[in-house]
């Protein structure tokens, strides 16, 4: 088991005290990280572990998507450590399709580079409207990393900017963006402002963009069966309609393999992390598959929401 060390030194040595059957490792992180739990799983990838541990996630940042979906809850809130611990313990395991993001971007002559692995997703990625509300966050929260640091005045601002969004963003026009799953061009709708990818039923805070609806088409959603999601975003509006769970995503596909051909510069992110994307190619294949903990829901009920005003990622 890894636990990652963000904590104060008092909450630290309740676990440290508490001769728990675990191995504490502490990370020092010299720059801001995105998605801490996957940062983990791509150390262990390297490091080439005899006996890979599973990971259990600790939901200290502000939309805690992966604790989310493997039931820890949306955030920490301050409770004794141990207790949460031990709940672990008795945790499932559970395993999680990891997938790598090939980037070749595309040059003058209009040929291609040859293409990089740009990162490893866990949860999503997706170009167009939600990304560009990342992005503006992105920045205001590096221009003035002193106003983001609670969970409270995160989400006010992230949804600010959302709000903001609905008279800034328009839509994909035909050939800005053009989707291939397995091999197979997929239309993507006139009204489309954003086109996301699937990994987890967990996205923005706890919005399931793919729907729960049972379709002949599809196979229901897992963490765990070697296929992705896709799905169209109409808005701002329309993401805040999923959010409230008004709504969900337009489904456009299911598979093992994702491209993109991305022929304008547009707004990008994978696991919260975003960035303006010149025109390129975009390839989404598995990786490997990580071994994670889940909350045994029999026997321990779904945590409270947080009241506190917790300090974010």
């Amino acid at each position: 088991f890894i636990f990652v060390e963000k904590l104060s030194s008092s909450v630290t040595q309740q676990f440290v005290d508490s001769n728990l059957n675990f191995k504490c490792f502490r990370f020092q992180f010299l720059e801001e990280v995105y998605g801490t739990a996957g940062w983990v799983l791509s150390v262990i990838d390297k490091v080439k572990m005899e006996h890979i541990p599973s990971v259990g996630v600790l939901p200290l940042g502000t939309g805690n998507d992966l604790a989310r979906a493997l039931g820890w809850g949306g955030g920490y809130g301050g409770q004794k450590i141990v207790p949460i611990i031990k709940k672990m313990e008795s945790a499932r395991r559970v395993e999680l399709d990891r997938w790598t993001l090939n980037i070749a971007n595309k040059k003058e002559d209009g040929t291609f580079e040859p293409p990089k692995l740009i990162n490893i997703m866990n949860n999503y990625f997706s170009v167009g409207v939600d990304a560009s509300i990342a992005l503006e966050f992105h920045l205001k929260r590096q221009a003035r990393p002193e106003k983001f640091t609670s969970r409270t005045y995160n989400k006010f601002s992230y949804s600010t900017i959302g709000g903001k969004a609905i008279f800034k963003n328009k839509a994909i026009k035909k050939g800005e963006v053009e989707l291939i799953i397995d091999g197979k061009n997929i239309d993507i709708p006139n009204s489309t402002e954003g086109i996301c990818v699937l990994n987890l039923d967990s996205y923005m805070g706890g919005a399931n963009m793919w729907g729960s609806s049972k379709s002949k088409r599809f196979q229901p959603q897992s963490t765990s069966d070697g296929l992705i999601e896709v799905v169209a975003i109409d808005s701002s509006f329309h993401l805040g309609a999923i959010k409230s769970k008004l709504s969900s995503g337009k489904r456009l596909g299911q598979g093992k393999k994702v491209e993109m051909k991305l022929n304008v510069k547009i707004p990008t992110q994978v696991d919260g992390e975003p960035w303006e994307q010149v025109p390129s190619h975009v390839v989404l294949e598995q990786l490997n598959v990580g071994s994670m903990l889940a909350r045994d829901k029999s026997r321990y009920p779904s945590p409270a929401p947080s009241q506190k005003n917790n300090n974010a990622n």
